[in-house]
């Protein structure tokens, strides 16, 4: 006889999370490095998404997942040992929102 096994649950990280809902309610925070822009352009499987910065906002999960993987890198220095360290950063910081 065949017994079942329960799957043993995982930590997730948030984005992960909400990516079973439908929507993902999300706030893109305003920046110094916006450089005056108002929206972000995201794509996403060949569908260019235009969101607002600091409005909350219903968007599908793919883009709430696009947001998360877009990073850049900053280059700093560190006068202690003269290095040049560097950051990976959001290049959009959001919160999901709810």
């Amino acid at each position: 006889m065949a017994t079942k096994s329960k799957a043993v649950s995982v930590k997730e990280d948030p984005v992960r999370e909400v990516t079973r809902k439908e929507t993902v309610r999300v706030l893109i925070h305003k920046t110094a490095n916006d450089q005056g822009q108002d929206t972000v352009s995201i794509g996403v499987n060949g569908k260019v998404w235009l969101l607002k910065r600091g409005e909350e906002i219903e968007v599908p999960p793919g883009v709430a997942s696009a947001l998360k993987d877009a990073v850049r890198y900053e280059v700093g220095y560190d006068p202690s040992n003269h290095s040049t360290p560097v950051n990976e950063v959001q290049s959009y910081p959001f919160s999901i929102v709810g």
